[in-house]
């Protein structure tokens, strides 16, 4: 039995990355508008949708890097 290692950081990333894009559409479709000093109003959809996408990068990357990292070991033995 060769299972594949279960990559959190993978599955992890990936929800993140989901997550933030729908956070940054929603934000766009529904929240952002001009008041009557035409000054943008925003919502906390965009931060957080940014910072979910970097998040989620970086542990998509980080996931990435140790299952090249655990094929690579293997390769050794």
């Amino acid at each position: 039995m060769n299972q594949k290692p279960f990559n959190k950081a993978l599955y992890l990333g990936t929800l993140l990355v989901l997550i933030g894009i729908v956070s940054i559409v929603l934000e766009n479709i529904f929240y952002q508008t001009l008041d009557e000093n035409n000054v943008l109003q925003e919502s906390f959809f965009m931060p957080l949708g940014a910072f979910a996408i970097i998040v989620g990068g970086l542990s998509v990357l980080a996931g990435l890097l140790k299952a090249w990292l655990n094929k690579r070991w293997r390769r050794n033995d």
